[in-house]
């Protein structure tokens, strides 16, 4: 059975007791970037494949802010750009 687009996720988990990153993905461009750097996948599954790396190569950035919304633009419903 072939799994929807929806269905095929990446998942990013760390937490505070372990120094690395688990990263589970179907993203093809991810699988070939984490084999690209030497990093083999530690488990695969119907396509999807699970990569260990440092958590210092998880890197979280704010968007950037396109639009400015006023109050009279929340009333109307209309945005704006910047």
């Amino acid at each position: 059975m072939r799994l929807s687009r929806y269905q095929r996720e990446t998942c990013i988990v760390f937490n505070e007791a372990e120094d690395f990153a688990t990263i589970f993905t179907y993203r093809r461009s991810w699988q070939r970037y984490f084999e690209a750097i030497g990093n083999k996948p530690y488990r695969t599954n119907r396509g999807g494949r699970e990569y260990h790396c440092p958590k210092g190569w998880i890197k979280l950035s704010r968007p950037a802010k396109k639009y400015k919304i006023t109050s009279s633009d929340a009333k109307q419903g209309t945005l704006f750009p910047v």
